[in-house]
């Protein structure tokens, strides 16, 4: 893949490539793509699901779980209850379970 740099921004990739003695112009983009601030410091990777309408769980949080993780907001909480290298199988239990039934949800690793 090719991308055109105008003039300006490549002088300033090669002052990032001297100053951090970096090898190629490609290492100085990497630099300076991890080091862009994001809007509220951090990433907007999207979610896979929210709890309550306030706590976002994210793909890398379901990665990086494990068996029995729970995440807990408003009254429900999400449960791993089985995990491979393909997906994740979530049981979600609210605090009022006559008008919020439990369910299971499978995420799959794409």
């Amino acid at each position: 893949m090719n991308i055109r740099i105008n003039n300006e921004t490549n002088e300033k990739l090669k002052e990032i490539k001297q100053n951090y003695d970096l090898k190629n112009i490609d290492d100085a983009i990497n630099l300076a793509i991890k080091n862009t601030p994001t809007p509220h410091g951090y990433t907007n990777e999207p979610p896979a699901f929210s709890l309550g309408g306030t706590k976002d769980v994210s793909w890398t949080d379901l990665k990086n779980s494990t068996l029995g993780n729970e995440w807990v907001s408003d009254g429900e909480v999400a449960t791993v209850i089985f995990k491979d290298d393909y997906g994740i199988l979530i049981r979600f239990r609210n605090s009022n379970p006559k008008m919020f039934p439990t369910y299971l949800e499978y995420y799959n690793f794409i």
